[in-house]
């Protein structure tokens, strides 16, 4: 529980890296294939609610900023209780 929020920011760290090194295109299919995934999952959940399907276009922000948030909220919890 400790090791994945920093991963995620190690992450980001890494994308703008290869972003200035001129290797965007092997970040930009990664970000499309685990937004695809997520999109999937989302279908999936919405389909087993009875949920309506314009919930499914908020599921790429779960690639890239929600679950930073929740990282963000995380890291900011173990410095304060630890």
């Amino acid at each position: 529980m400790v090791f994945l929020p920093f991963a995620g920011y190690a992450v980001w760290a890494s994308v703008i890296l290869a972003f200035f090194a001129g290797k965007i295109l092997p970040v930009a299919y990664s970000f499309i294939l685990f937004s695809i995934l997520q999109i999937l999952l989302a279908i999936i959940a919405v389909n087993l609610d009875d949920e309506d399907f314009h919930l499914i276009i908020f599921a790429p922000f779960f690639v890239a900023g929600y679950k930073h948030l929740v990282d963000l909220f995380i890291i900011k919890a173990f410095l304060i209780f630890s």
